[in-house]
């Protein structure tokens, strides 16, 4: 059986373009289903399909952020004390581009396409960059 014959729902949303690649080191599929999620997930932005027909689309992760980004902002404008760790939780995760193996920092992940993108927690860039061989953060 192939690997899209066995495919997980979640394949199956990334493929028709209603959910985004979302790996996670170091959580990450094996290469030959990392290769299948990313090639799905491209052909799915480039043919448009599902949430990708509009350009204002937000992956779940993007819109989570800005929800937290709003809700930390209106507790700023009302004078309220809000701890640097909360202030810049809204995002966290650093962003690898799996095609250059660059590590971006977790402001600039937009840098990466959507289809190339594996997050890693803070705590493990470390050690994602030595076990995937990756180019440390500039």
């Amino acid at each position: 059986m192939s690997l899209i014959d066995r495919a997980t729902f979640n394949l199956l949303m990334v493929e028709r373009g209603w959910a985004a690649s979302f790996p996670i080191y170091p959580s990450i599929p094996s290469f030959p289903n990392l290769v299948l999620l990313r090639k799905v997930a491209k052909d799915a932005i480039d043919k448009k399909k599902g949430m990708w027909a509009d350009p204002m689309t937000l992956t779940g992760y993007e819109f989570k952020m800005c929800v937290r980004l709003y809700q930390i902002t209106k507790r700023l404008l009302s004078g309220e004390k809000v701890p640097r760790r909360e202030r810049y939780g809204w995002i966290s995760r650093y962003c690898v581009d799996m095609t250059t193996r660059e590590v971006f920092y977790p402001q600039n992940y937009f840098r990466v396409q959507p289809y190339n993108r594996i997050f890693v927690w803070p705590d493990d860039v470390a050690e994602a960059v030595a076990k995937m061989n990756l180019l440390p953060p500039k």
